[in-house]
């Protein structure tokens, strides 16, 4: 569920639907827990989390402060601009400082 990349899902599926934040503090296996059961109760689809740390060199060339960058992968279509506000709610309530950075659908070659 946390290494699948963009491209798999996409191969796999077809397409995907992302949602991309920046997480300011290494996110511990609990958060990642309270995250996905957060996700499930109003998602019922395949989704993947992409977690990927940003050293100073990748955060200088994103324009972000060094941290994690959390990308959302939905399977099935959603409302991505509704869930964002759902993850960003989630995130608020694990007290951490985060950013959203990305929203956007890619689909495969068909």
């Amino acid at each position: 569920m946390y290494n699948k990349t963009i491209e798999e899902v996409v191969q796999e599926y077809g397409g995907v639907d992302i949602i991309t934040f920046m997480f300011y503090a290494e996110p511990g296996h609990k958060d990642l827990i309270i995250l996905k059961a957060g996700i499930q109760d109003i998602y019922s689809g395949p989704f993947f989390i992409n977690i990927k740390e940003i050293d100073e060199e990748h955060a200088t060339a994103y324009n972000v402060q060094r941290g994690w960058k959390l990308t959302f992968m939905f399977a099935e279509d959603i409302k991505e601009l509704e869930m964002s506000k759902w993850i960003s709610m989630g995130l608020a309530q694990l007290r951490v400082k985060f950013d959203l950075i990305e929203v956007r659908e890619i689909v495969g070659n068909v």
